[in-house]
């Protein structure tokens, strides 16, 4: 009977729900950036354009959920409840 460490699944609970938290700003960024940077970018090889869109995206999905979250904390702080 094999257990998995506790690290593990705080780790995998923690990755998860890092990665459901970017769907939000994937889904509003997606589509109309999305649209932009395959229009915009060279033909060169349309696997590498792809890949390079999905890249982008989920960086600029991330640097949104980050944003959100400092921003989420300080409006906390300052209004009052």
């Amino acid at each position: 009977m094999s257990q998995s460490s506790p690290d593990f699944e705080s780790s995998s609970q923690d990755n998860a729900s890092y990665l459901a938290a970017l769907t939000c700003p994937i889904y509003l960024l997606h589509e109309f950036i999305g649209w932009v940077l395959l229009n915009r970018l060279p033909e060169y090889n349309p696997l590498f354009k792809l890949l390079t869109v999905i890249v982008i995206i989920f960086a600029l999905s991330a640097a949104v959920h980050v944003c959100e979250k400092r921003l989420a904390g300080w409006l906390k702080a300052k209004l009052p409840a």
